[in-house]
């Protein structure tokens, strides 16, 4: 073969001399040997869809240091309820490895200029900077702009639920203290100019900014009709601004009531999260709770979608942590919970060091500072699901219905416009084996495994789907492929007549030379 390269080389370089015919069959062969070798991922052009979510929540001041300039004195990377020192530019540095994960929205906790750090949710002191320690509200403004640069939104959390008699210092306030709506008759909002106050100065933030979001926690303690309000003056600044709602109540009728009245785009589903961390904490555990939560959801909302579901925040344990009292291997956990977040219907929400299975207990001790030279397992796995959520629109937007379930093992479909993706969780300590009938699926079809390439064929009308313990697999259903008899003899034509092309240069130069 070595010669036959040569002589090739020879005609490339017109050593030896070339013929017309010669150059014509390089021409016509070359493409085609090409194409053959390429593999089918360099060639397929693949179409992405965009959707909101998923989000990516992180503690500004646990993240990144990326600027020492403003670690002020009280900065303490010893104790861990002190400040830790991270900013916007830190954010700003790690940009690329937030998208990188195919995150779609990063959010950050409140940025604004706060109380003591720690607790579940700073108050908010003065809403017209931010806190010193992140930055600058021009250095805020930069972050900003380089987000949207990388296709990337961005929300911080406001927080309005200090009590009536929180001071907070505004430059649109005539009054030092501000009292915010609340459902409690006693403690209603009567002074209409801090009302509106609080509604410019968030008005004022997206126009000089062009913030994408807020995250509203503990809404449910104001009045659904100051949050329609807030939500118009929002809208008004920015029609595609994203107001995300969290309530103290774990109910899902309070939930479903309170998003319709009240105009947010998105309630944070506090009801779903026991039953995750339940779930996939552990193997051969039930995983009906589940989907009797979303069945119930979906009689509640007009459109579940409009959910976001997590595993962990500032406000809990870590999830790593419920593995680790399991004796469980937090990565294989992780896997399998990501899984389903990514392929619910949900939008998922990830808590910034999830990617690294961070551990840890109660607050501070669960917003421990981000480490950027861990372990990258999770973090591919993230990338991957996440590439599924994007490319295939049944799993952002589809329904969902559920195939098989029993104990840790579900099955589970998404179908949205003629697209059905099959998703299959093997939630035990066993192999597990589920046959699906073939008759709820289009004829002629096959299960093609796009997480990890699996392939299950129609056999005698059923679908066998055959999982490792502790495994999964998310399915897409296409037409059966079969054995493309014609591509082989084109195939085979090709290779010989290159064969053939290759002799007869050979034989030429030879007579040339002699």
């Amino acid at each position: 073969m070595y010669k036959e390269t040569e002589v090739l080389k020879d005609i490339f370089m017109n050593r030896g001399g070339t013929n017309l015919l010669g150059k014509l069959l390089i021409r016509i062969f070359l493409p085609f040997l090409l194409f053959c070798l390429l593999p089918v991922s360099a060639i397929a052009k693949e179409e992405y869809h965009s959707q909101t979510g998923p989000i990516y929540y992180l503690n500004v001041d646990r993240f990144k240091d990326g600027n020492t300039l403003n670690d002020l004195k009280d900065v303490n990377t010893k104790d861990p309820e002190s400040y830790q020192g991270g900013d916007f530019q830190g954010i700003i540095d790690e940009l690329d490895y937030i998208k990188g994960m195919g995150f779609k929205i990063v959010m950050l906790n409140s940025i604004f200029n706060g109380g003591p750090i720690g607790g579940r949710h700073p108050q908010t002191l003065d809403l017209s900077k931010p806190d010193a320690h992140y930055g600058s509200a021009a250095e805020f403004k930069k972050l900003v702009k380089e987000a949207h640069k990388k296709g990337l939104k961005m929300i911080v959390e406001l927080d309005v639920q200090s009590g009536p008699n929180h001071v907070m210092i505004h430059k649109t306030t005539k009054n030092s203290r501000l009292r915010f709506p609340n459902q409690n008759e006693a403690l209603r909002l009567t002074d209409n100019d801090s009302e509106k106050s609080l509604i410019d100065g968030a008005k004022e933030w997206i126009r000089e900014t062009d913030l994408d979001g807020y995250f509203l926690p503990n809404a449910d303690q104001s009045s659904v009709l100051f949050w329609r309000k807030f939500s118009q003056g929002m809208k008004s600044a920015k029609s595609t601004f994203i107001l995300l709602g969290e309530l103290n109540s774990n109910n899902p009728s309070d939930m479903a009531s309170f998003q319709d009245e009240a105009g947010f785009d998105v309630i944070l589903n506090n009801a779903l999260n026991d039953p995750l961390r339940n779930a996939f904490s552990k193997p051969d555990a039930a995983s009906q709770p589940l989907f009797q939560t979303w069945s119930l959801e979906q009689k509640l909302f007009k459109n579940p979608s409009v959910l976001a579901a997590y595993f962990d925040n500032e406000q809990t344990d870590r999830f790593t942590r419920d593995m680790l009292k399991n004796n469980q291997y937090p990565v294989t956990r992780w896997e399998l919970a990501l899984t389903y977040l990514y392929t619910q219907p949900e939008i998922p929400v990830v808590y910034y060091g999830s990617e690294i299975a961070i551990d840890g207990g109660n607050s501070p001790d669960n917003q421990r500072v981000m480490n950027f030279n861990a372990d990258q397992t999770l973090i591919s796995y993230i990338n991957q699901v996440s590439g599924l959520r994007s490319k295939y629109p049944a799993l952002s937007k589809g329904s969902m219905k559920v195939l098989a379930v029993e104990g840790g093992m579900s099955v589970y479909q998404r179908q949205y416009k003629g697209q059905t993706m099959v998703i299959a969780i093997n939630n035990t300590s066993k192999s597990q084996s589920v046959n699906l009938n073939a008759n709820q699926f289009p004829a002629n079809t096959e299960l093609h495994g796009e997480l990890n390439g699996d392939l299950v064929r129609n056999e005698k009308g059923k679908f066998n789907i055959v999982l490792d313990r502790e495994s999964s697999e998310v399915y897409l259903i296409t037409k059966e492929t079969g054995i493309h008899y014609w591509f082989f003899v084109v195939l085979i034509a090709i290779w010989l007549g290159f064969y053939l092309f290759v002799r007869l240069a050979k034989n030429k130069g030879k007579k040339r030379v002699s």
